[in-house]
């Protein structure tokens, strides 16, 4: 019986040294997963800004933002060309300037007009 008793025993001690090894493997299992839990999540809210920033870009540069911009550009060039014929028809500006300034501006409304213009129906320039 006695030998029946210590053989117990030394399963049992045998079973706690290999429970005691386990969990220390689960242990670190567990600060694996912990630190990759955290990576994950540090990624996921890189990726979140990053897709936010995406999305802020397209809506920035979208067909319908650009057309806009370019519109309310001539808009700007064709009350500063009207500008221009005021400061002549006023003589406070000269024939020569005149001629200079109001072809530039024309020049850059017409081309910022037709750049509209394909935006608006191509989709593109």
């Amino acid at each position: 019986m006695n030998s029946k008793k210590r053989e117990i025993i030394e399963k049992q001690e045998r079973a706690t040294a290999e429970n005691a090894a386990i969990q220390n493997d689960i242990e670190k299992i567990q600060t694996e997963i912990h630190s990759i839990i955290q990576d994950y999540e540090k990624t996921c809210s890189l990726y979140d800004q990053q897709a936010l920033r995406q999305q802020q870009i397209t809506q920035r540069f979208s067909p319908l933002a650009l057309t806009s911009a370019l519109t309310e550009h001539s808009y700007a060039v064709e009350e500063e060309s009207e500008s221009l014929v005021s400061d002549l028809t006023n003589k406070s500006l000269d024939v020569a300037s005149f001629v200079e300034k109001y072809t530039k501006l024309r020049q850059d409304y017409h081309s910022t007009q037709m750049k509209a213009h394909r935006l608006q129906n191509s989709g593109g320039f």
